[in-house]
């Protein structure tokens, strides 16, 4: 019955991906198992090693992750599918898709009932909960170490005493997964950090505040400076434009989703406050709060040759030139533009399409002036109109882009899941394999390649010097 699970693990569905709930959950996948919008790898970067090889490490990290994800899956849903296949040998037939709930089931139900068809299967059992054991302490380590390093650092208290004092605390909340509630609550939680307003928004402020706000090519420079391979300009635009867009636009397409569905995102069904939604939308409107005003305390420990790459120089309190100030005018019309379309959306959203493709091109054009200001700026302004400018241009071409994407995708929301009735894997499914095993072979061999091989003539210099 494995080749049932692995059917419905690698065929494509491909009116799901006119859902954003589709990509939302598989951005949030690759957010929450890479920790990233976490803290902690900027807190662990911070304990590396002046000499590290971060973009190397980077990619080896990231496909790595990739590869036991995927591998991962194939081993749950092959077990998937042999639960299936038993079950259609009583009278109760399950599909592969309600075999297990989603969250905790996969890991307490699926895994144990493959290892219980081992010899053997107590230690294989053992060998399994005692890595997942491992597993979450060295999470909480993570999680943990990324607060308590950002409290030490700024605070200077001691890291003796914060810790205790942290734990106690997460010993406090965590007492709510072991009522008879607890599943629900980390339904709750899970479903919020992966939802509209979790990680992967975190990741897109990240993105347009270090890309417009912060000097972002000295990251590439200071990455490229021990470094393999080198990383070119495509990065900074990278992160100041494609990746903001993708997410942007994934976030504003939630947000209608959530917005529209029977009961609203605040409300239920039953006219009732959706508590964990509120006060989820409050801990995200607190932390910028609290972000800000961390920010304004002084460092306790701070490297006495570092110097901010934000206010470099003196500051221009008059906000830049007159084209910062014209690119954050175009960009606030966009804005205005892109806010009464959302308030008017209906069926004759034809009407708007002249309106978005307008919004579009004052952001454009926004963009647009905003770097070429920054890009030639005179050295004692900071022109903080033209980041300003560049954030929100961004935000206004995911929003359009977010306002077709509803449209086009509306037509096909409510078009029913098939069933898939094949017995074997399609060929697209063999193809979705072969890139996939491709591309993580290739991927981690060239890593490692270029870490050998760079390794080889350090070590041919040093013994010619």
């Amino acid at each position: 019955g494995s080749t049932k699970g692995l059917i419905y693990y690698l065929e494509p569905v491909w009116s799901e991906l006119a859902k954003p709930t589709t990509w939302r959950f598989a951005f949030g996948q690759v957010f929450f198992s890479l920790s990233l919008a976490f803290g902690v790898m900027v807190t662990y970067a911070s304990f590396l090693h002046r000499k590290s090889d971060i973009n190397n490490n980077a990619a080896i990290i990231g496909l790595a992750d990739f590869a036991t994800s995927f591998i991962a899956g194939l081993a749950i849903f092959s077990t998937l599918g042999a639960m299936a296949h038993i079950s259609q040998q009583t009278q109760n037939p399950i599909p592969v898709e309600k075999v297990v709930s989603g969250g905790p089931g996969l890991a307490f139900v699926a895994f144990p009932y493959a290892l219980a068809q081992l010899p053997g299967a107590a230690w294989w059992s053992f060998v399994f909960f005692f890595t997942l054991a491992t597993l979450g302490i060295d999470s909480a380590f993570s999680i943990t170490e990324s607060v308590l390093a950002g409290v030490v650092d700024k605070t200077g208290w001691k890291r003796s005493r914060v810790l205790p004092a942290m734990s106690f605390v997460g010993l406090l909340l965590g007492i709510f997964y072991i009522g008879k509630g607890g599943l629900n609550w980390l339904g709750t939680i899970d479903g919020f950090i992966n939802g509209t307003w979790g990680i992967a928004f975190l990741g897109l402020l990240e993105c347009v505040v270090l890309g417009w706000a912060y000097k972002i090519d000295h990251l590439r420079k200071h990455a490229n400076e021990r470094s393999d391979w080198q990383i070119g300009r495509w990065w900074n635009w990278a992160i100041k434009l494609f990746i903001p867009v993708i997410l942007g636009t994934l976030f504003f397409w939630s947000l209608h989703d959530d917005f529209s569905a029977e009961g609203g995102f605040l409300r239920q069904a039953d006219g009732g406050w959706n508590i964990p939604n509120c006060v989820g939308i409050g801990i995200v409107a607190i932390a910028p709060i609290i972000a800000l005003t961390m920010s304004f305390i002084k460092t306790v420990y701070r490297d006495q040759h570092h110097r901010s790459t934000i206010f470099d120089g003196k500051t221009d309190l008059t906000y830049g030139t007159k084209a910062g100030f014209t690119s954050f005018s175009l960009a606030l019309m966009s804005m205005a533009i892109l806010i009464i379309i959302a308030a008017k959306l209906e069926p004759s959203f034809n009407y708007y399409w002249h309106l978005i493709a307008f919004a579009f091109v004052l952001a454009v054009s926004s963009l647009i002036i905003g770097n070429f200001t920054l890009k030639n700026r005179h050295k004692t302004s900071c022109c903080w109109f033209a980041r300003f400018a560049g954030i929100t241009s961004t935000l206004n071409i995911s929003a359009a882009l977010a306002l077709i994407l509803i449209y086009f995708t509306g037509k096909s929301q409510n078009l029913a899941k098939h069933p898939i009735k094949s017995e074997h894997l399609s060929g697209t499914s063999y193809i979705i394999l072969s890139i996939v095993f491709a591309l993580i072979i290739f991927g981690l061999g060239w890593c490692f390649y270029r870490a050998t091989t760079d390794v080889s003539k350090n070590e041919t210099s040093a013994r010619r010097n």
